[in-house]
């Protein structure tokens, strides 16, 4: 979470990170979450720009932000959060590859939450055999006083390595189970998902590193 004491209260503040790879950024007026798939060095800025031109920024401040490679659970709760249920969403899970040979599914909703939501993934039981279960249910968590600011809820999760071969995946979203196949080579991770509503898979192939 990160947030600016920016005294102009007409400022218009845009949020970004570098590098940008593999991280969202969700913006709420003056305060942003940040979401790092991968272990690394980054820095977070936030530009201000006056209503009247919002292609220059007439002054801006950034920090450093280390993400260590471990897998942190542990999520700040601040006051007036809610659970809001997925019910008549949709959700878009984008597969990344790390350097340890994991991948890793980003996990998006269609729908606009309030100020910087997070998705709250369960049931995640990891490898069973030849089947891998990569999401089920969840419910989203927003939070309030933003003046309006709206994200896509996302979330990450992680998979340990698959040896070569392929895998029956499923996943679950307002009880409706989703199916297909997970192809692993010595250079690729593809997919075969043949739903383009619900539960979508964008890209259906990605390198291995």
């Amino acid at each position: 979470m990160a947030s600016t004491n920016q005294p102009n209260p007409n400022a218009i503040v845009k949020w970004t990170t570098y590098p940008s790879i593999n991280t969202v950024v969700l913006p709420a007026n003056n305060q942003a979450a940040a979401i790092f798939a991968l272990a690394g060095s980054y820095r977070i800025t936030a530009s201000y720009y006056n209503a009247s031109d919002t292609t220059i920024a007439y002054d801006s401040s950034s920090a450093p932000v280390t993400v260590n490679d471990s897998i942190n659970l542990t999520t700040p709760v601040p006051d007036g959060l809610d659970s809001v249920s997925l019910a008549g969403d949709q959700l878009i899970l984008s597969p990344v590859s790390a350097s340890d040979s994991i991948f890793i599914m980003s996990v998006q909703t269609v729908n606009l939450y309030n100020c910087t939501p997070f998705l709250a993934a369960y049931s995640f039981d990891g490898l069973n055999g030849n089947s891998l279960l990569l999401y089920s249910e969840g419910e989203v968590v927003e939070g309030s006083g933003c003046n309006g600011a709206k994200n896509h809820a996302v979330s990450y999760l992680f998979y340990s390595p698959l040896n070569k071969g392929t895998y029956i995946i499923s996943a679950v979203l307002n009880s409706i189970t989703y199916q297909g196949s997970l192809t692993v080579t010595d250079t690729d991770y593809i997919f075969t998902w043949n739903y383009s509503s619900g539960i979508i898979i964008s890209p259906l192939q990605i390198k291995r590193n």
